[in-house]
């Protein structure tokens, strides 16, 4: 096999050879044979193994004269870069049957994502050649001799008859060929216990990728949402490596088979990076922590589409140097926030380290440090088994703390309720009192009571005017005094299903404040606060009608609620509002200040209570094309 990644060692190792072989007259290397025995039931062939590269269709002198070894490499055992396309890599060793049962032997490939794999065998005594089918992912699997993902192939062994075997690979992606000989009886049981484990962990993570659906459909949190993304992508990439896939999942399918195994490796580390920025809410920590995330975002959809469209080889080398970067990536952010005592950040860092393990040691396989065996081969996939669960356990958590605050929040609720109950028990005894006083006593005790009653009365009104006074301020910004989001909360449900119930178009338009960031970051907090003033007077200015609403979105946003409006008629109220705000200056100590705002705007007459939901995400979108046009501008949006 040819180490890309060791070419300077490996000059240094062939100008060695040279000179011990100038020394030597001419050695040749000696070939070790694979004794076989009748108590061994499995031997793994590597130190036994020579290898060589040569034009695809062109064959090896070794197959004109079996003891040509002029060429042949040894093979130690480690894993390369892929082969070039017009290449094929050949592997040669001679078994020797010292003791020999009834039971057929087998070579067996271990590797499943090959796409052509053929032998040739030859009896040194008889001089009797084979040669079998070509099999492997470019092949159905019916034409195989064993229905396995593993590749077999029987031979023909005669005790005391050496038997030269030789096999031609070919791969466009990771070529590693770890070939055992395994007695037939043993190559089924094997098979199957490991078909049987790789069922369960599939099916473990597709229960896994449901119930955290069902979390998102029940809970609206897109952390859920991603995670399940996450783990249908894991579970893909499992398939694909594995050869569940392509063999059972979506035989067939061609460009599942030649694209899929790298894009779902690529679409699993793109999903990862979003559940990471949702569900440590990386927003709240800086800029440097966000970007980061976004850059390793911008760079997996690169390697997905890549991938998706063509084998290229520089990407195929970065693909492992990438995935170590995203994992130490994502440790480090996880490690910082469990440094500020967050339990899901730790639980996530544990996660994290055991998908770094297992992705760091399937590098260091893929680069040759390691040599191919079970645990290497798979040890990506267990690190990012662990990983799906000990996120589980982090989101089980979240959920956990959330009930935790929605308790306590109804244990306030039950308590504001019993001491409502109380006072109404005290009105009713004072009342009580109030009318056996005036059964009992004179005409002054009841001129009395009527004083008292009077009172009380007062008493209540002004009671009743605080509740009112509390109800409009919990229904009005503090800052704009404006509706606040709440009350727009409560509104748009209401408009919503009267607008349905009458068959009358519904408008929403939201507004954003340009550049207002930059307004904080050079004159201050104070002259921010007055620019959100004074535009939403101006907004303010602009809507007349009784059932017309404007309120405070949200920091630099506001919205308007427009009942029975058209979708033009919104655009003329939004190019009014964007024109009087443009033209009117906020007022500060160093001057005028010009301010301008960005509008989008929906409008359609909702087909079901519940519409206006989709009508402010439409909002929302012709909000952000009128940022991303230049701002300062309306955008309506047409779709509906």
């Amino acid at each position: 096999m040819v180490l890309v990644r060791r070419r300077i060692v490996a000059f240094l190792l062939a100008c060695l050879v040279g000179v011990v072989a100038s020394v030597a007259g001419g050695a040749v290397p000696v070939i070790q044979d694979v004794i076989l025995t009748d108590e061994l039931k499995s031997v793994q062939v590597v130190r036994e193994l020579r290898y060589r590269v040569v034009d695809q269709g062109a064959l090896p002198d070794a197959l004109r004269d079996p003891s040509t070894v002029g060429g042949w490499e040894p093979y130690t055992g480690k894993v390369s870069s892929a082969v070039k396309n017009d290449k094929s890599l050949w592997f040669g060793f001679r078994i020797l049957p010292a003791e020999m049962d009834d039971e057929r032997w087998l070579l067996s490939v271990q590797l499943a994502t090959l796409n052509y794999v053929k032998i040739y065998t030859y009896n040194t005594v008889t001089g009797e050649w084979w040669d079998s089918r070509p099999v492997g992912l470019s092949y159905p699997i019916n034409q195989r001799y064993k229905p396995s993902r593993h590749l077999a192939f029987p031979l023909n062994l005669v005790q005391g008859q050496p038997l030269h075997v030789f096999m031609e690979v070919r791969s466009p992606n990771m070529v590693a060929v770890p070939m055992q000989l395994i007695k037939e009886n043993r190559f089924d049981i094997v098979g199957d216990v490991d078909l049987l484990a790789i069922g369960v962990v599939l099916g473990t993570l597709v229960v896994m990728s449901l119930y955290n659906l069902s979390l998102f459909i029940s809970l609206r949190d897109t952390s859920y949402l991603y995670y399940t993304a996450y783990i249908c992508f894991a579970s893909l990439y499992l398939a694909a490596m594995t050869g569940i896939g392509p063999y059972y999942l979506w035989p067939g399918y061609q460009w599942l088979t030649d694209y899929g195994l790298l894009t779902f490796a690529s679409l699993s580390f793109l999903m990862a990076t979003l559940f990471v920025r949702k569900f440590l809410e990386l927003h709240r920590y800086g800029e440097l922590i966000l970007h980061s995330n976004t850059l390793l975002l911008m760079i997996w959809l690169v390697f997905a589409v890549t991938f998706s469209l063509s084998h290229s080889r520089p990407m195929f080398h970065g693909l492992g140097v990438m995935s170590i970067v995203t994992c130490f990536v994502g440790l480090g952010v996880s490690l910082y926030l469990a440094l500020k005592r967050s339990i899901p950040a730790l639980i996530f860092s544990v996660a994290w380290l055991a998908l770094i393990v297992g992705t760091l040691v399937f590098s260091l396989m893929l680069e040759g440090v390691l040599p191919f065996n079970y645990f290497t081969a798979y040890s990506q996939i267990f690190g990012m088994v662990i990983e799906l669960i000990l996120l589980s356990f982090a989101l089980a958590y979240r959920v956990q703390q959330d009930r935790h605050k929605k308790e306590l929040a109804q244990e306030e609720a039950l308590s504001l309720a019993v001491r409502v109950s109380q006072e109404r028990s005290q009105r009713l005894e004072a009342q009580k009192e109030t009318l056996e006083l005036q059964m009992g006593l004179t005409e002054k005790l009841e001129t009395q009571v009527m004083l008292r009653t009077r009172q009380y009365e007062e008493a209540m009104e002004k009671l009743e005017e605080a509740n009112s006074s509390l109800l409009r301020l919990s229904m009005t910004d503090s800052l704009s005094k404006l509706s606040n989001r709440r009350c727009f909360d409560n509104m748009v449900v209401e408009e919503s299903r009267r607008a349905c119930r009458n068959q009358q178009p519904l408008a929403i338009v939201l507004v954003d404040i340009d550049f207002f960031k930059a307004v904080n970051d050079t004159y201050g907090h104070g002259v921010g606060d007055g620019c959100i003033r004074h535009v939403a007077e101006l907004l303010g200015s602009v809507v007349s009608r009784a059932g017309d609403l404007l309120a405070r979105y949200g920091g630099e946003e506001f919205v308007y609620l427009l009942p029975a409006t058209s979708a033009e008629q919104a655009a003329i109220v939004a190019e009014k509002s964007r024109k009087l705000v443009e033209t009117t200056p906020f007022l500060t100590e160093n001057g005028e200040l010009s301010l301008t705002i960005s509008l989008g705007v929906a409008s359609w007459i909702p087909e079901s209570e519940s519409d206006y939901t989709l009508m402010i995400e439409q909002a929302d979108k012709a909000l952000y094309q009128a940022k991303s046009r230049g701002r300062n501008q309306v955008v309506v949006n047409t779709e509906f």
